[in-house]
């Protein structure tokens, strides 16, 4: 491992043609990491950094991920992490995926951030159910309970 002067406390990265075994290395040679920030320049899911290299004792700070589903997968179970950003909408399919990641955090996770097309109220119980230490939840929302808008024909 190559060792750095520095000790980060925050890392941003904006994903690109990243080489990932190189951002593994520079991750397990930097465990005062608290929060990591994750980019994606591109729009697809599939075009997210694979992380599952890192070693799960890798980053034994990390108590903020902001990042797509995809890498909270990765990064959130083993870790003390309380805050996650979902910077990809989270669809209804994968609340359990990611509360079940945020119930396998080493520290109570308490904060969650995200995009979510629909609330449908099942949404409320997952989370309830596998977070019950959640004290934030920031959604945005793009149809409430109620469904989309409605247009009177009378105007």
């Amino acid at each position: 491992m190559v060792p750095y002067a520095f000790r980060l406390r925050t890392l941003g990265i904006r994903e690109s043609d990243l080489h990932i075994d190189q951002l593994v290395q520079f991750l397990e040679s930097q465990p005062s990491i608290e929060v990591l920030e994750m980019y994606t320049v591109s729009s697809t899911p599939d075009d997210s950094l694979d992380l599952s290299a890192l070693p799960m004792d890798a980053l034994p700070n990390l108590t903020k991920v902001a990042a797509r589903v995809f890498n909270v997968l990765q990064l959130v179970p083993s870790r003390p992490v309380k805050e996650v950003i979902l910077r990809d909408w989270l669809e209804m399919a994968r609340v359990v995926d990611v509360a079940t990641a945020l119930a396998l955090s080493t520290a109570q996770a308490c904060s969650l951030k995200c995009l979510v097309s629909v609330v449908a109220p099942q949404f409320f119980a997952t989370l309830a159910s596998h977070i019950p230490g959640l004290t934030t939840l920031d959604l945005e929302v793009a149809f409430s309970l109620r469904g989309p808008p409605r247009f009177d024909k009378s105007e």
